[in-house]
């Protein structure tokens, strides 16, 4: 009787640690061409990009983001942004410093609105930025869908 608690306490265990067989939304970012990528934004009308233009110097510290709704209607974002590193012919997605968080909260732009978002490089990242190409990953949620905008720049020595 002993003997059969415990194993089915190690096989409630199991189960929890390995979760119930639910996949996990891992998709991050549509690795096409820029091609792909461009008309992607223009089909959903919403376009990100880099507001002091896609030319940075190394060490920068944070850069500020310009989120572009053209639809008519409003669209709602999180904080939670992610940035990738082109590495050979992919991307690298870089990893938060331990300890790195930032607010949860939810906003809306209105219709054919803009809104400014800063991304405080180096409080999340541990660092500056250094030289490389990088995109910028931010989803945004259009009529209950979710849709990722995407911005490029590279930073010179």
């Amino acid at each position: 009787m002993k003997c059969n608690t415990i194993c089915c306490i190690l096989l409630l265990l199991a189960v929890i640690c390995c979760g119930c067989g639910q996949k996990k939304d891992t998709t991050y970012l549509p690795i096409g061409t820029e091609t792909e990528l461009t008309e992607a934004g223009q089909e959903t009308g919403l376009k990100l990009s880099v507001a002091d233009g896609q030319e940075l110097h190394a060490g920068v510290s944070s850069i500020k983001l310009l989120l572009h709704n053209g639809t008519d209607s409003r669209v709602g974002f999180g904080r939670e942004i992610e940035v990738f590193l082109k590495s050979g012919n992919g991307w690298k997605k870089i990893k938060w410093k331990d300890g790195a968080t930032i607010l949860a909260d939810y906003m809306e732009i209105s219709a054919s609105a803009d809104y400014t978002i800063s991304l405080d490089y180096e409080s999340l990242y541990g660092a500056t930025l250094i030289e490389g190409t990088y995109r910028v990953v931010k989803n945004v949620w259009k009529n209950d869908e979710k849709v990722s905008v995407t911005a490029e720049f590279t930073v010179l020595p």
